[in-house]
């Protein structure tokens, strides 16, 4: 039945791997631009190092991007802006007018002999009208964004457009005191400034002319449609450059209007589904690369779902994010944080993988990215500048460190890639640098997803194992409280598998994190082990060998409890159930078997649950922890008996098949027999007695 399980486990396990790697190719098919790729690589400036190239099809010369601004810039300046002229607002206003000019002029008449009523008025009338005829403006020039850089407008009323000098157009605040001048002015002509100082301007006065955005972008875009995007044909088999020829800029535009003519399924012959087939051949040249990658130098990652899962997920998720920038063309392509990806690789894997996968990633941006081989050369360099900078990730300050570098690294290679390109350094477009310091700062995202990632898959970062260590953490404050010989012992077991495994390899703030709880369980039932007993009596005096065997299993059981209890990651856990593997309890298997020589023995009542140790992390502090714990017992301390001890008790491991699933090596237990040595012998080192003085 057993058997039955792992088969069916095993061919499971290979089910699901094979769906999402089937998963992640579908979805990155259908990221790949669908259209057929310029086979040439070529650079302005250096030699044209394929053969002869002769035009496939006629082709327009497309204009050099700047010179296209250009033209673009001055159709722009010289397009002007349309404005309404709202005349339902005039003919509301000078009807106000009309109102209170009579009603002031009914009040005025109580005290003044003015007789010259139509005169005064008809003036009133016509200097609104010239006001409101020229156009009165919301708020001034100033405030209006489409009026930059310009010097006249056009102003629509009813059906006639004309065009108006902007030093005509008035603001409300400029059509106020003009006509509060104008009004003065007369007043001292027809003599009636007392009931000029009457009227309320305020209210006469409204704004009448407003920004016609539909109409002034429809004009825009027929302006610019008309900008011609080419300045020249090649035709058919007109011969383009020759082997060893400079590109030249002509060269350049003429090779750039190839490419994209090519690429945008111009030319003749072309037939989707051949691209459809290379395209599919393609991811799986790369998948298939990744799959041995896993298969010959990291199987123990394909073993795993949440790994393979994760994996997977980072590099969907780039080239998912580089399609889009591509394909909306909005920002440029160097904005996507893509060393995010080696970072989050570092922080939960390692480098050579962090750099194998990054690679892979890179060659499919690559593929449909633009300058596709300075894009690949850029983001190798600075993905390896970002793994070499975070060895470990200890402190937040060394992710914002290896931002900086990342950054650096994406400046000094477009400028040495700008150099050889251009040969003149006034002649470098310095505009991409910006994207480049956007792209570090984006890099600090990976904190967060870090964080994310360690909830979503069970992870545990260098961070979070310096914080699991602390003495002061609520399951190691209680186990120093309640069993503080266990606490002592678990220290020791720490800085002794913590310089064991920095030396052959390993994770040593996993391995001191794994030390420090791997017998959190004791603190349970912490009287019943001997580290815990002082000068009370041994309670395993009045229990049965199986009762005490029992117990002293049950920590390994309690300790798992105990850390899904506080939402200790599972790689904490693994040291817990794993650090005594399927070992015997052995002091009271044998009691019980030299009391018992005729009685068959059920050995799984003294055998721990297990697993055993499916890394050399766990397998080193196993070690560590019989070590530890077992020379104690040593009556004499030397280095001749610590080396013996240290010998059997590791060729005992080895023997019952404990560490078979672990990755030691045999080079690894013969270092590893040396360091434990000297951390005991220094631990237990004796102090040679004085000689005493002779009478």
């Amino acid at each position: 039945m057993n058997e039955d399980k792992r088969v069916l486990s095993k061919y499971s396990h290979k089910l699901f791997l094979t769906l999402i790697f089937v998963l992640t190719v579908g979805i990155v098919f259908m990221l790949l631009p669908t259209k057929t790729k310029f086979r040439f690589e070529f650079q302005k400036g250096k030699p044209w190092l394929h053969e002869t190239l002769i035009a496939p099809f006629s082709f327009a010369i497309n204009k050099a991007p700047e010179t296209l601004n250009i033209q673009i810039d001055s159709v722009k300046n010289q397009v002007k802006p349309y404005f309404l002229l709202d005349n339902q607002i005039t003919e509301n206003q000078m009807l106000k007018l009309r109102n209170q000019f009579d009603q002031q002029w009914m009040r005025y008449q109580e005290f003044s002999s003015l007789e010259n009523k139509d005169s005064l008025k008809q003036n009133y009338i016509k200097l609104f009208h010239q006001l409101y005829g020229k156009g009165i403006l919301e708020q001034s020039i100033d405030f209006h964004p489409e009026l930059d850089g310009k010097t006249s407008l056009i102003i629509v009323n009813k059906e006639l457009a004309e065009e108006q000098l902007l030093s005509s157009i008035l603001s409300l605040k400029q059509a106020y005191s003009f006509l509060t001048e104008k009004i003065k002015s007369n007043a001292e002509k027809y003599g009636s400034w007392e009931f000029a100082q009457k009227m309320d301007y305020s209210e006469l006065l409204a704004a009448n002319l407003f920004y016609d955005e539909k109409q002034s972008q429809k004009v825009l875009e027929e302006a610019l449609g008309a900008v011609s995007k080419t300045f020249g044909m090649v035709q058919s088999g007109e011969r383009i450059i020759s082997k060893g020829d400079l590109v030249t800029q002509h060269d350049f535009l003429v090779l750039e209007s190839l490419r994209q003519a090519i690429e945008q399924g111009r030319g003749e012959n072309i037939q989707l589904w051949v691209i459809t087939a290379g395209k599919i051949l393609l991811i799986l040249v790369i998948f298939t690369l990744l799959i041995l990658y896993f298969y010959h130098f990291r199987k123990g990652y394909l073993e795993g779902k949440r790994q393979m899962t994760s994996i997977l997920l980072l590099v969907t998720s780039i080239v998912f994010l580089s399609a889009i920038i591509v394909q909306t063309n909005l920002v440029p392509l160097y904005i996507v944080p893509l060393t995010i990806l080696p970072i989050m690789l570092r922080t939960f894997f390692d480098s050579r993988t962090a750099l194998f996968v990054t690679t892979v990633t890179v060659l499919l941006v690559g593929f449909f990215a633009p300058n596709g081989y300075e894009y690949v050369l850029l983001q190798i360099v600075a993905s390896f500048a970002a793994i070499v900078s975070l060895q470990k990730l200890h402190k937040r300050a060394q992710l914002v460190i290896t931002a900086f570098i990342v950054i650096v690294s994406y400046v000094v290679m477009f400028l040495t890639l700008e150099l050889i390109q251009e040969g003149n350094f006034m002649d470098i477009d310095f505009t991409p640098l910006k994207w480049f310091a956007a792209n570090g700062i984006l890099v600090l995202i990976a904190y967060p997803l870090i964080w994310l990632f360690e909830k979503m898959f069970g992870f545990v970062s260098d961070v979070t194992l310096m914080e699991l260590s602390d003495s002061n953490s609520p399951l190691l404050r209680r186990l120093a409280e309640v069993a503080p010989g266990t606490f002592q012992h678990t220290i020791q077991v720490a800085n002794i598998a913590e310089e064991a495994i920095r030396k052959i390899g390993g994770n040593p703030l996993l391995v001191r994190a794994g030390a420090l709880y791997h017998d959190i369980g004791k603190s349970e039932n912490p009287l019943y082990f001997t580290e815990n007993q002082t000068s009370i009596e041994n309670p395993h005096n009045q229990l049965s060998y199986t009762e005490s065997a029992k117990i002293i299993i049950d920590h390994v059981i309690q300790g798992e409890e105990l850390a899904r209890k506080y939402n200790l990651p599972q790689s904490i856990v693994d040291f817990i159930v794993g650090h005594h593997g399927t070992s015997k309890t052995g002091y009271f298997y044998q009691q019980y078997k030299n009391e018992n020589p005729d009685v068959e023995i059920d050995e799984s009542l003294f055998a721990y649950p297990g697993p055993n140790p499916k890394n050399k992390e766990v397998a080193v502090v196993m070690m560590a922890d019989t070590i530890e714990a077992a020379c104690r017992s040593l009556p004499e301390k030397t280095e001749e008996s610590l080396r013996n001890f240290i010998n059997r008790l590791i060729d005992g491991k080895i023997n019952e098949g404990l560490l078979e699933e672990s990755d030691l090596t045999f080079a690894d237990i013969s270092l590893l027999k040396k360091i434990f040595l000297e951390k005991l012998i220094n631990i237990y080192h004796v102090r040679i007695a004085y000689p005493e003085k002779k009478n």
